[in-house]
């Protein structure tokens, strides 16, 4: 019995510690907070971590991989690199609404610089990398370098998430990612090859 309440008591501890860290960042949260939000002894949190750096570091990776394996499946179920694409897409703004705590503390943790897991295939840039790679040997992106097109296609998914967070665009996503995945598109192939389903 004591190992189902320690199993439950660290579910807990990792569900209310990443609310708060997704909500305030993880220096602004204290272990007392963590401890409150999660019902339980602010002990409670040091028999399952070491240290709320420890939590933070270990919730971050938990969220990476979520992310990764998330856009992963949803990307292999496509056969065309293009229908690839755009459903990468569409997952990205999938997890962000449907995971909104996850989807802020991988940014959050980004920017505050937490240690990245080690590892190809661990975080969800690996996927956006590995993509533009294929579609760059079948011809279908024109980028030359997959982290420069990764890179230009994750910093428009993220802003325009941001931005949509916000308040500042009032069309709903069914409405927006078509757009965004087009205009994604006409960044990174030529022409005659985002306008079809072929590649």
């Amino acid at each position: 019995m004591l190992k189902t309440e320690n199993r439950n008591g660290k579910a807990a501890v990792a569900r209310a510690a990443l609310a708060l860290f997704a909500e305030k960042g993880v220096m602004a949260t204290t272990t007392r907070d963590i401890a409150r939000r999660a019902g339980v002894a602010e002990g409670t949190l040091y028999r399952h971590y070491q240290s709320k750096e420890s939590l933070s570091q270990d919730i971050f990776r938990q969220c990476l991989e979520q992310f990764s394996s998330y856009l992963r499946q949803r990307v292999q179920a496509q056969k065309s690199t293009v229908g690839k694409f755009r459903v990468l897409v569409q997952a990205f703004f999938d997890f962000a609404q449907q995971e909104p705590a996850n989807y802020s503390f991988v940014m959050f943790g980004h920017d505050a610089g937490l240690p990245l897991p080690a590892g190809s295939g661990a975080m969800p840039r690996d996927v956006v990398v590995e993509l533009m790679r294929d579609g760059m040997e079948k011809g279908v992106f024109q980028l030359r370098d997959a982290n420069l097109a990764a890179a230009m296609v994750i910093g428009a998914l993220t802003r325009v998430i941001y931005f949509k967070q916000h308040g500042l665009i009032d069309e709903d996503y069914q409405q927006i990612v078509p757009q965004v995945a087009e205009a994604c598109l006409r960044m990174i192939s030529p022409e005659d090859i985002w306008a079809t389903e072929c590649c």
